[in-house]
């Protein structure tokens, strides 16, 4: 999710849920492919579909809105990070905090969410 708030507007990018069968490949091998599986994903569509105004601007405490955000997409079990972006954004992710996501340590996270920053916003 990105936050911005000059604009009001706290906007779900994307999203992805392993048991859709969408990362079976890599994906770096045929990109075209993955984006056609992105876009028919119904929790991706899910995800992107969210609009609400920014938190930064609505005071409400950041706990409480993810909280919202992870029932939004059915999450049972979230965990949140959170960064700052250029042009005071702010970046959000929000993972299933379970066992499948072993690989998922904190400090891989905390150390490239960073990256998310990439992603185009339509």
């Amino acid at each position: 999710f990105v936050d911005n708030p000059d604009f009001d507007c706290l906007k779900g990018v994307a999203g992805i849920n392993h048991n859709e069968g969408v990362i079976k490949e890599d994906i770096w091998s045929n990109s075209d492919r993955f984006s056609q599986k992105m876009k028919a994903s119904q929790f991706n569509q899910k995800v992107r579909g969210i609009l609400h105004k920014s938190v930064h601007n609505r005071h409400l405490h950041e706990n409480d809105l993810f909280s919202l955000l992870a029932r939004e997409v059915g999450m049972q079990h979230p965990k949140l990070y959170h960064w700052d972006m250029k042009y005071d954004n702010h970046g959000l992710l929000i993972i299933e905090d379970d066992d499948d996501n072993h690989v998922w340590k904190d400090e891989y996270l905390s150390n490239s969410v960073y990256l998310f920053g990439f992603c185009p916003v339509h």
